[in-house]
């Protein structure tokens, strides 16, 4: 079986790295999306045509010393670094990437100089790389969130493994510690470089694409199930909930709807204006925010109207958290341009039923509490325990 060209192999590398950084660039010019992130991930792949293409010796794009290109093989992977933890949304103030790479590039310049281009290299570079990747793969690790899925984490580290695996076996031939000759063939690379070399240069864009299309497509579920004015649930979203929780309540766990309308809020608009009719909207998330659980959801209907999932929750309890939220937003003036406003809701309180599996029952039931507060005078909370209208109904008064 004939070897395989090894220079060929890298040389290959270099143009899918070539091609990659214009992606990133293209990704952070012209797109927009995590364009800190793409123009350090663009730095990096360019940095790479710099690096060594064959070992000491072998063809480059660039023709510079042997340790100038060594040092930018570190330069290359400290970018690549610093992109993956700005993708990953990842504290940046850390110096652990920056002392690393900047270590190593001065320590691998230093002793190239020193040697004055003869003998081995020295494995400093390979050494930093391989902690730098250890720091990518931890990054990805983290980045990744309690709700990604294993293997696709697992996926996502693969490259950075395999890039330390590589730098490590590096480390351990420059030592004379490994006589591998499929890995190191004197002072250039062997062919089993040339393959890690390929597969990297594969696997690190299209991991990391990958993290940027998952994040395009949570920003659009985002922007589709979100209300944009206060980052509360939308109708559509309301509704998806509702069947949740009917179809929990199969199994006798209780829910309720809490359906409320601020009261004379076109007061506000006509007398202040709509930006602090928006900013009186936003006032009323905070206070409804404040008395309620983690397990609670929020929702807006539309205009000044809110609405409350509570899971688990029986009417009597509702009805105490309702009045709470009342009371709260009574008391918490909300203060436009150094003017206190008083702002009070009306609220419809209702339970769910076997016989409704949507919810949208529910829903309506509260809805039609609320306008019951409101033509009894508003600032009040009401309820019907039996989820039907009419004398039956009971009420609780401010």
């Amino acid at each position: 079986m004939p070897e395989f060209d090894v220079t060929t192999l890298l040389q290959i590398g270099a143009v899918i790295n070539a091609g990659v950084a214009l992606v990133w660039c293209l990704l952070a010019g012209v797109f927009r999306i995590a364009p800190a992130a793409s123009w350090l991930l663009a730095a990096a792949h360019f940095c790479v045509l710099l690096t060594p293409n064959g070992g000491p010796g072998g063809p480059r794009f660039v023709p510079m010393p042997d340790w100038l290109h060594r040092t930018a093989a570190v330069l290359a992977v400290t970018l690549l670094a610093l992109g993956v933890r700005r993708l990953m949304r990842l504290r940046m103030r850390s110096p652990d990437i920056a002392v690393i790479g900047t270590l190593g590039m001065l320590l691998t310049a230093f002793f190239g100089l020193q040697q004055g281009g003869g003998g081995p290299p020295m494995p400093i570079g390979a050494i930093c790389v391989c902690m730098l990747c250890l720091l990518c793969s931890r990054d990805v690790a983290l980045g990744a969130g309690p709700g990604q899925n294993r293997a696709a984490t697992t996926a996502l580290m693969l490259p950075y493994l395999m890039m330390m695996l590589m730098s490590g076996g590096r480390v351990l031939a420059l030592s004379g510690l490994m006589d591998v000759p499929s890995f190191m063939n004197g002072g250039s690379y062997g062919p089993l470089v040339g393959w890690f070399w390929i597969m990297f240069s594969l696997g690190v864009p299209l991991s990391l694409i990958t993290v940027v299309i998952r994040r395009l497509i949570q920003r659009f579920e985002h922007l589709t199930l979100r209300d944009t004015l206060t980052g509360l649930i939308n109708r559509r979203a309301i509704a998806d909930e509702l069947t949740r929780l009917a179809r929990l309540l199969q199994r006798q766990q209780a829910y309720c709807v809490l359906m409320m309308d601020v009261d004379h809020f076109k007061r506000i608009n006509d007398a202040h204006g709509h930006a602090a009719g928006d900013a009186a909207l936003r006032h009323l998330v905070s206070v409804l925010k404040r008395c309620t659980r983690e397990a609670d959801v929020l929702g807006r209907l539309g205009g000044e109207e809110f609405c409350v999932l509570l899971p688990r929750t029986e009417l009597a309890a509702a009805c105490r958290v309702a009045e709470r939220m009342r009371a709260h937003l009574e008391d918490a003036a909300f203060i436009w341009k150094e003017l206190p406003i008083t702002m009070t809701m009306s609220i419809g309180v209702a339970s769910g039923v076997p016989e409704d599996p949507s919810g949208e029952a529910t829903l309506a039931e509260a809805d039609a509490q609320m306008y019951r507060a409101k033509a009894q005078g508003r600032n009040r909370v009401c309820a019907a325990p039996s989820n039907a209208p009419g004398p039956a109904a009971t009420w609780v008064h401010a």
